[in-house]
């Protein structure tokens, strides 16, 4: 084979494994979107599928590049765990984790692993299908079941996650032509054994590339009709244990324990919680409050401010969530019954007084204990029965804005234990601080801008309650800020969050709440008025505090009802709850609605403003890790790959001659030949019983046989020649080396 169809097929083996390289980035890079695999460390994926199929391409040997890839795997794998520990140590410390969770592997328990020893299987796993692919694509040349298995995964992803598979299937679709094209144009021997056919390459490449970019330009740019149905993203995405956990099992609606991260659809559940017959003939519509949160962390809620815990004497409830000298309030019993006995204990308004029935062995007081700081009932033992007397408030929006203007006046204030109600994260985009001041304008009245920033996010016909089609926040991506600017859909969750930021931002203490709505009311069997609560009506709502009144509840949740009866300002005259009678909610005015559009509008477009002409990287990965790491590979890979290329001949004749020069020049003549020798032996067998002299007259030397020849001479004078030969080493290895370069073509 000549020397041009020789660099000609490295080369394309090097094109191959490069665009092999690419593809196998865009498996990686969809990771985050079904796993919680943070974007910053996708490089490191990345660079064990770049370096595998370097070090594939450069050893022939298929036991070498095993070996060299593994050892590259571990020394990534310390690099990634970022230990300072020795090598010895840190082996030994790797092998006493792998042997402890050996019962975990051969179970397959492996969601029982550590992170780190999970990462490094997957380590191992993508090192091993490197090697794989690339002696099957490369080597082999069967592309097309990968290629099809690519485009399938994409598919996937764009179709049941919330993945946008747009440009992924572009750059897909023209690394498969590039791969299909070479494939075809390596299997051509017209163009491989014809002399100075590979500078046709160019002009054809050029002119693939300029109809691939053309076709694919024009498949982007061009208008799509809109999907027939939903996409199903939220039902394969929120698998998760519990509510807001992160882990395992399929998120149905219902009340969790974990808030600390929100986000992500759910299935609606119609299981029964729970049934309250009430002790009258007037059943008003409330909240059931569970428990408030006080901390938010960009994520979800958690409760930093320290419990209050006070034992109950007789059930009875000093603390106050209002004042009944502000705001009026109606008596109400009601006797709640679980499906299965509970430990949290769920009231309506303001409880005055809880007496749980326990089991005969439960003891007196069964444990009943009331946090006053997140005002929350709960029981040590699992409660079946209770009756709850509680007083409903009716909101006064006189009384409350009244409160407000003295505020303003300095004639009242806030306590300083309000403080944590005001708690906002550091990381908190700027721009949710600005929509919140847009949306209240010059309104200088805590409750008026309350209401603006509830009607805001219920009335203004922008942010759309959805429950199944709802995405997790990327990793670093504020929860409340992807709802406001980015989604614009979602549940109570994201509802009630974004006006609780939103009015802290504005110096309202406000806390989030959560428990669950009213109910489905109903007339039993003996005529009771009862309500049922199923999962389904889990949900989470604001109380902003107002000094001289107490926590006000606030809904802020598009399709939702203020369930408590309110006394207007407008009117001076109580009206019934909505949820009761949707009819009596009080939208604000069609000028008010276009305002707070106008304010989203003027937000959105600054930050358009601040980052035109600028990437945006993506959250928790700044600019130059996440976008400057691949092209800055990519050239250096392209740099390695073209240094070995020219220097390819140098480097295998070390290869192949190293360790020679540690002995005399009689006993590197004969190793040097005799390694000479074995490579011809695997391309024409020698005959048994033939000389080397004999051999060599048969060896395809294309006109080189006079130089090999002396080679032979050389040999033989210092294998069974009594003096030194004639030929030096240094003369040796000239001649030589032109022998082991050829020998590979």
């Amino acid at each position: 084979m000549g020397k041009g169809q020789s660099l000609t097929n490295v080369g394309i083996k090097a094109v191959l494994a490069f665009l092999l390289m690419l593809i196998g980035m865009e498996w990686i890079h969809t990771l985050p979107f079904f796993t919680d695999t943070e974007a910053s460390y996708l490089y490191l994926f990345d660079t064990i599928i770049g370096v595998t199929l370097l070090l594939s391409w450069i050893f022939p040997w298929v036991w070498l590049r095993f070996l060299t890839s593994l050892l590259f795997m571990f020394y990534w794998f310390q690099v990634y765990r970022g230990e300072g520990e020795k090598w010895p140590d840190w082996w030994f410390s790797l092998w006493g984790e792998v042997r402890g969770a050996i019962p975990a592997i051969l179970g397959l328990r492996l969601n029982q692993l550590n992170a780190d020893l999970r990462t490094g299987f997957f380590f191992l796993f993508l090192t091993l299908l490197s090697l794989t692919l690339y002696r099957e694509v490369v080597e082999k040349g069967r592309i097309l079941f990968f290629l099809l298995l690519s485009f399938i995964w994409i598919g996937v992803l764009d179709t049941f996650f919330l993945f946008d598979g747009s440009l992924p299937t572009i750059r897909l679709f023209l690394y498969s032509f590039f791969l299909l094209a070479i494939q075809t144009l390596r299997k051509n021997p017209v163009f491989l054994s014809s002399k100075g056919k590979g500078r046709d390459l160019i002009p054809w490449a050029g002119l693939l590339l300029t109809l691939l970019l053309l076709f694919s330009g024009i498949g982007l740019i061009s208008p799509k009709a809109a999907p027939s149905w939903p996409d199903p993203v939220s039902f394969l995405q929120t698998l998760k244990e519990d509510p807001g956990s992160g882990t395992g099992g399929v998120q149905v609606s219902g009340y969790g324990k974990d808030d600390s991260r929100l986000g992500g659809g759910f299935v609606q559940s119609d299981e029964v919680v729970f049934t309250a017959k009430v002790d009258g003939d007037l059943y008003p519509s409330h909240y059931w409050r569970g428990e408030s949160k006080d901390t938010y962390t960009g994520h979800g809620w958690v409760k930093e401010v320290p419990d209050e815990i006070q034992p109950l004497s007789d059930g009875k409830i000093m603390d106050r969530l209002f004042n009944p000298v502000s705001l009026p309030m109606k008596n109400l019993r009601e006797t709640v019954t679980f499906q299965q006995p509970g430990e949290i204990l769920f009231t309506s308004g303001q409880p005055l007084q809880i007496i749980p029935q326990f089991k005969p062995d439960a003891g007196k007081s069964g444990g009943v204990q009331f946090d006053a700081a997140s005002y929350a009932l709960s029981s040590k033992t699992p409660v079946a029965t209770y009756l709850s007397i509680s007083q409903i408030p009716v909101i006064d929006e006189k009384r409350l804005i009244q409160v407000s203007n003295l505020l303003l006046q300095g004639s009242a204030s806030y306590p300083d234990w309000t403080a944590p109600y005001l708690q906002l994260p550091d990381s908190l985009p700027a721009r949710v601080k600005e929509l919140a001041a847009k949306v209240v304008g010059e309104e200088k009245n805590a409750y008026k801008k309350a209401k603006k920033i509830e009607g805001f996010l219920r009335w203004g016909n922008i942010y759309r309650y959805e429950t199944q089609d709802v995405p997790f926040p990327a990793e670093g991506q504020d929860f409340v800020d992807q709802f406001l600017f980015e989604t614009k859909r979602g549940y109570c969750d994201h509802f009630s969050s974004a006006m609780v930021v939103m009015l802290r931002s504005q110096g309202i203490p406000a806390r989030w709440v959560k428990g669950y709505a009213f109910g489905e009311l109903k007339r039993n069997d003996r005529g009771e008025l009862e309500t049922t609560v199923r999962q389904k009506d889990a949900h989470s709502w604001v109380e902003a505090y107002f000094p001289e009144v107490g926590w006000v509840p606030f809904e802020a949740t598009a399709s939702f009802f203020t369930p408590y009866e309110m006394v207007r300002e407008s009117t001076g005259s109580a009206t019934a709850g909505a949820a009761d009678d949707p009819a009596m909610e009080e939208m604000p005015k069609p000028e008010e609605l276009e305002k707070m559009k106008a304010a989203l509008t003027d937000v959105e477009g600054k930050q358009a403003q601040e980052t035109k002409g600028e990437s945006v990287s993506s959250p928790g990965v700044s600019f130059p890790i996440r976008f400057l790491f691949l092209p800055i590979s990519f050239l250096l890979f392209l740099l390695l790959l073209l240094v070995v290329v020219l220097n390819r001949d140098r480097l295998l004749f070390w290869w192949r001659t190293r360790g020679l020069n540690r002995n005399g020049e009689s006993h590197f003549i004969v190793e040097f030949y005799r390694r000479l020798l074995s490579l011809y032996e695997r391309m024409v067998p020698r005959p048994p019983h033939a000389t080397v002299r004999e051999y060599a007259r048969i060896l395809p030397l294309n006109g080189e046989q006079g130089s090999f020849k002396a080679l032979t001479k050389a040999f033989e004078e210092a294998r069974y020649g009594e003096r030194e030969p004639q030929m030096s080493k240094d003369e040796m290895t000239k001649l030589g080396k032109r022998f082991f370069s050829r020998r590979r073509k």
